[in-house]
């Protein structure tokens, strides 16, 4: 037995890949380079790529999703890569559900790596729900370093939920969500979600850059996870259809909030956010949101981060729903600065801090300390209770 396990990775192999790749899987392996038909299609790599494998992504644009059908194992990997300094590019990929296209897709698999590739959300050209990158049905220890994922505004969004363990570092992620008869309802990147929150924890999402997301940067309804050293901003980027309520940014483009942390008050969240930028917020079409940093969840520590040039507050602790409300929350040594820099119609609130506290258990247990607030854009409150 222990002879059959050392000799496993004995099986794992280097593997090409390439837009106009027709090799068979045996034969597009090997330390050389191989391009062209001499590679194997992205389909091939996808249905055969198995624990150990690196699979190397030739440059060029691929009309195929990234969608493993296997999974690695811990300490061998599978990983789907960009070789060298070339630039593979996911772009217009064929539908995986009626008017829904995909640019990585990770179901129920674990052991997975992509690495350095480009999903170009602007290729895409089905009008349903689209997703740059779908990982769900228990996936679990998935790391993406290094990616781009870019888009224009288009109803397209990243989503995870029903997975944990997930690693997501290095990235830039940017142009994603969009603004439909003045709604804006779209996300950037959204873990988890309310109807599998019990399942969905563990993740580590650090030093990217998150820029024009939609109606959040990111979003959250998972448990345990780090959320730290990112930049995050979501000025005004997208166009103004016209007629909305809520007037746009001076540029006359929308934006929105650059992160809301969700959790059931059943089920304490314990995320730690810390070391991040937020900033700049733009304002939404359809109410006066445009905060820096909302929170609705309960038991999370928000520290060390800089949080600036808001439209509406720097900080807002919400109720999110009956069962969305942030109790028991450590926020302390936060930067909180020029909340509130734009005074459209209707009038901004524009604190650095505001929370809602109503009678009963909403809002209450939190402790906030050792914050500096400075430089107030646009009235002379800092707090609102």
């Amino acid at each position: 037995i222990t002879l059959l396990f050392l000799a496993s990775p004995a099986f794992a192999a280097t593997k090409w890949v390439s837009p106009t790749g027709a090799a068979v899987w045996a034969n597009c392996g090997g330390e050389t380079p191989l391009s062209g038909t001499a590679a194997c299609s992205l389909s091939t790599a996808n249905s055969n790529a198995a624990a150990g494998d690196v699979v190397n992504l030739r440059d060029g644009i691929y009309t195929t999703m990234i969608c493993p059908s296997n999974s690695g194992i811990s300490g061998n990997i599978i990983t789907f890569q960009k070789y060298s300094t070339e630039t593979p590019v996911i772009g217009n990929t064929s539908p995986w559900y009626t008017n829904r296209q995909a640019g990585l897709m990770i179901n129920g698999k674990s052991y997975i790596k992509i690495d350095g590739i480009k999903f170009d959300v602007s290729l895409f050209t089905q009008p349903g729900e689209n997703n740059s990158i779908l990982i769900n049905q228990s996936a679990h220890h998935i790391e993406i370093p290094n990616c781009t994922v870019n888009g224009a505004p288009s109803n397209t969004k990243m989503q995870t939920y029903q997975s944990t363990h997930l690693w997501i570092h290095h990235n830039l992620f940017t142009d994603l969500g969009q603004i439909y008869q003045c709604d804006d309802s779209v996300t950037g990147l959204q873990l988890g979600a309310p109807a599998y929150a019990d399942v969905d924890e563990y993740h580590t999402v650090e030093n990217n850059t998150f820029a024009y997301g939609g109606h959040h940067n990111i979003e959250t309804f998972t448990y345990r996870n780090v959320i730290r050293n990112n930049y995050f901003h979501n000025e005004g980027w997208i166009a103004n259809p016209g007629g909305c309520t809520y007037t746009p940014d001076a540029n006359n483009k929308y934006g929105n909030r650059n992160i809301q942390i969700c959790g059931l008050t059943i089920k304490n969240t314990f995320n730690l956010v810390e070391g991040n930028r937020f900033g700049h917020s733009g304002p939404p079409p359809d109410d006066d949101g445009g905060d820096g940093f909302t929170l609705t969840g309960p038991k999370n520590i928000i520290r060390y981060n800089a949080i600036f040039n808001s439209q509406n507050n720097g900080i807002l602790m919400k109720i999110g729903s009956p069962d969305h409300y942030p109790n028991n929350n450590r926020v302390y040594n936060n930067t909180i600065y020029k909340s509130g820099v734009y005074q459209n119609t209707p009038q901004w609130q524009g604190l650095n801090l505001r929370w809602y506290i109503s009678s009963g258990v909403y809002g209450t247990g939190n402790v906030i300390k050792n914050n500096i607030f400075y430089k107030k854009c646009c009235s002379p409150a800092i707090f609102h209770e």
